[in-house]
């Protein structure tokens, strides 16, 4: 984790970032969850010395911890339950003082050229008359790119390459900035006043959809589109039912306990 430690009086609001990760045996996701810890790191201290008051954390689920600074959360998950882990992050100790909290998936990042964009993101929430809240679409970075632009011998990205490959990353279609997955910054006190996420959803999906929908009545909505962080590739965890179920299929009710839409 990294703290804030300037003096109390330098900036009224707080906004602490957080990075959700769970150890699923894959090398690849490692690798990305590695990355993403390390920029945003980077992008802390950029942001601290433009001076805001920001935090940023490291959440490991499981049992199988990689991060040494990082918060663990040992409760047993039978299945993906990542509204749960929304929950676990958001309801923290942590996040008790914040004014407002990024939830971020451990495959994305932000590069430095977008510093001074999330600065003027922060700014805008700290600044607003209304509460707000922002989503983000994702700049996907393919297997191939992936292989190029990362040095696995010390697991960092080749900024040269990501600048030359850029042309060849693809943007997320848009519903990646109409949900509240992947990436979003939320006001504490409102997102945890309207109960946060639905954790009757247990298998991958759907749950940020039904957040977003109630999160709409606590806080102005303000979708970031084509201003959000990258996503390094990894392969889908499709085969395993703990973690998927085809969204919206007989089956996939069967185990989430929400309603089915008529």
């Amino acid at each position: 984790m990294v703290l804030w430690d300037g003096e109390t009086h330098y900036i009224l609001n707080m906004t602490n970032f957080c990075i959700l990760y769970w150890d699923m045996g894959c090398e690849v996701r490692r690798q990305n969850a590695i990355v993403s810890w390390k920029e945003l790191v980077k992008m802390t201290k950029y942001l601290r010395d433009k001076g805001l008051k920001f935090n940023a954390y490291m959440f490991e689920f499981g049992n199988n911890f990689i991060f040494n600074d990082s918060i663990k959360i040992t409760d047993p998950l039978e299945f993906y339950e990542k509204a749960k882990k929304n929950n676990l992050a958001i309801n923290h100790h942590v996040n008790d003082n914040c004014d407002f909290i990024a939830i971020m998936d451990s495959d994305l990042f932000f590069s430095e050229e977008q510093y001074d964009m999330v600065y003027d993101h922060i700014v805008e929430l700290e600044n607003s008359q209304n509460k707000i809240f922002f989503t983000y679409n994702l700049m996907d970075i393919h297997e191939k790119e992936r292989r190029e632009i990362l040095e696995l011998d010390n697991i960092e990205l080749n900024k040269e390459k990501l600048e030359e490959l850029k042309p060849k990353y693809s943007w997320r279609h848009s519903w990646g900035a109409g949900v509240l997955g992947g990436i979003f910054i939320v006001p504490r006190k409102e997102i945890r006043e309207m109960g946060g996420f639905n954790e009757n959803f247990l298998t991958w999906g759907a749950e940020d959809d039904e957040a977003h929908t109630r999160i709409k009545g606590y806080a102005e909505w303000r979708p970031k589109m084509n201003q959000g962080p990258y996503h390094l590739w990894h392969p889908k965890n499709e085969k395993d039912d703990k973690y998927f179920i085809p969204v919206y299929s007989d089956e996939y009710f069967r185990v989430n306990k929400v309603e089915k839409p008529r």
